[in-house]
């Protein structure tokens, strides 16, 4: 299909930053429309068993977000605790200095 489209200066920019230099026009506004039409699965929340807020839904569809790779506790250092007072102290220096 041939057709006229009349596209922002700044949204033809953005678009055209995604690819290599060189790339015709044509293949970024479709490479571009296809993407926007694809749900890849890695963002399908639902099939991963998340469920999310429907304004957060609709930008993980559209890439705007990216969901979090990994829920649960953060993984344990394995180097020694540290000492009582440590982190205290540390944040009054850090206090201190501003």
């Amino acid at each position: 299909m041939r057709t006229t489209l009349n596209i922002d200066d700044e949204l033809l920019e953005q678009m055209t930053r995604r690819f290599p230099p060189g790339t015709p026009k044509t293949v970024i506004i479709e490479e571009s429309l296809r993407r926007a039409l694809a749900v890849p699965a890695a963002r399908n929340t639902r099939s991963a068993g998340i469920e999310l807020p429907e304004e957060v839904a609709d930008l993980v569809a559209r890439g705007v977000l990216v969901p979090a790779g990994r829920t649960g506790v953060p993984p344990q250092s394995n180097s020694a605790p540290l000492p009582p007072g440590a982190l205290l102290a540390d944040l009054a220096r850090d206090r201190e200095d501003r």
